[in-house]
């Protein structure tokens, strides 16, 4: 299906899915195959049972060729669509996503493709678009040079296709240049230009010390940066989770019944399930794939925290950054205003011209006091410099899709206890920590 030409772009098609680090040209793809494995699996309950599904073993091996069958292409679309569902609440930003898709199915050799798959793969893309809950009235149609197109069927019983129409719907609608740039350049992805460090040195020696201390509202805490717990980070997916809790009251039903048959499949795709939802991510490798992320939690979980190591990590061991920390949490003044209060404006605009990678950390979204909407809107003006990247936290993630911003979702893990008396430890020390603990 996917000839030597498209074989690098297919593959890091795949790879971006879900934000994976892509491994070498002749490395095997086993991990990746897992992945789609487990989707498939956790997804089962929302799939019909006429669609069928390569093993991992053969996914890997059609990945590495590009000689996919019709099995493997299902297995890919069923994790393309998983993947939507788990990293995009909106129903926006997974609508959005559907363009990517569109791209994918350009680089298909239909020559190598018998006619009569086509069916099966375009009932199979109007099934999984269901499990996006965007809207009940989009449906695909796949031609027979297998180009993508989604269509709606309008009150004449004709079919509409979404094309040059700023109506809600369509895709067209919302910002996707910056999802081509990264998934389908045949060059890999260009690393932050770098801006000579003689110029922004002084601002970056000083970010290292307003940043090395950890100061919370606590009077006389002060807590050494090099001490901070770094945690992991989760994706939420509520439509996945309750799916889990289904199946776990489905699982508890038939052991107390004593059906010990019927135990294994659901036991293998509630396993499946918990090990997407315990999956856990880098925040230094997230930022560096060059997304625009929100993390996510309740008060108290360390967002700010994080957001502040963050800064000082990419003012002293991540070269090539600018970083900027804003914070939002009771300020009512214009974001332009904020991010001068915190860095020279004069630097800030040299950065810019000279295209270097500027970091803009937001902390405390959800307590900001002033205009969210004007917010939004300065939000939007500062991405148009393609180096400008954003990093939120919050309790809860703003739809921005409608301002040119497409936000991934993190949620922090909570304190264990182990967090706890790291923490007791590093500043009371060994002793004094334990005990308290």
């Amino acid at each position: 299906m996917i000839t030597e030409k498209n074989l690098e772009t297919f593959q890091k098609f795949l790879y971006s899915i879900d934000e994976q680090k892509q491994i070498k040209q002749r490395e095997k793809h086993f991990s990746l195959a897992s992945e789609i494995e487990n989707a498939v699996i956790a997804s089962k309950n929302k799939i019909e049972s006429e669609f069928k599904f390569s093993s991992q073993e053969t996914l890997a091996k059609h990945i590495q060729s590009g000689q996919l069958s019709i099995r493997s292409l299902n297995a890919i679309l069923v994790y393309f669509f998983f993947t939507v569902r788990q990293n995009f609440i909106h129903s926006e930003d997974r609508l959005s996503r559907l363009h990517v898709l569109i791209r994918f199915f350009k680089i298909i050799d239909s020559k190598n493709v018998a006619s009569r798959h086509l069916p099966i793969i375009e009932n199979l893309i109007n099934f999984l678009i269901g499990t996006l809950r965007v809207s009940s009235s989009i449906k695909v149609e796949l031609s027979p040079s297998w180009d993508l197109s989604f269509f709606r069927i309008n009150g004449d019983q004709k079919k509409q296709f979404f094309e040059k129409t700023n109506e809600e719907e369509t895709i067209q609608t919302y910002p996707l240049s910056s999802v081509d740039n990264i998934l389908f350049q045949n060059s890999s992805k260009p690393s932050p230009n770098k801006v000579e460090e003689n110029d922004h040195d002084t601002y970056l020696l000083e970010i290292q010390q307003r940043f090395s201390v950890i100061q919370l509202n606590i009077v006389g805490f002060e807590l050494p940066i090099h001490h901070f717990n770094r945690k992991t980070l989760f994706k939420p997916n509520p439509d996945l989770k309750r799916d889990l809790e289904e199946l776990e009251k489905q699982y508890q039903q038939l052991l107390s019944q004593q059906e010990p048959n019927s135990l294994d499949d659901l036991f293998k795709r509630i396993r499946s399930i918990r090990r997407i939802l315990d999956r856990e991510y880098d925040i230094i490798e997230i930022i560096n794939f060059g997304k625009d992320v929100f993390i996510e939690a309740p008060a108290g979980w360390g967002k700010s925290t994080m957001l502040r190591w963050l800064t000082f990590q990419f003012a002293s061991k991540q070269k090539g950054f600018f970083p900027v920390f804003v914070e939002l949490m009771y300020n009512s003044n214009d974001l332009r205003s904020l991010v001068e209060r915190n860095c020279d404006k004069n630097e800030f605009n040299r950065i810019q011209k000279q295209n270097g990678k500027i970091l803009l950390f937001l902390d405390g979204y959800d307590q900001f006091k002033g205009n969210k909407v004007k917010l939004f809107n300065d939000i939007e003006i500062l991405k148009n410099n393609p180096n400008l990247q954003i990093v939120f936290s919050g309790r809860e993630a703003p739809n921005l899709a409608k301002f040119n911003v497409d936000l991934v979702i993190y949620t922090l893990s909570p304190f264990s206890l182990k967090d706890i008396k790291a923490i007791t430890i590093a500043y009371l020390g060994k002793e004094k920590g334990t005990y308290y603990n």
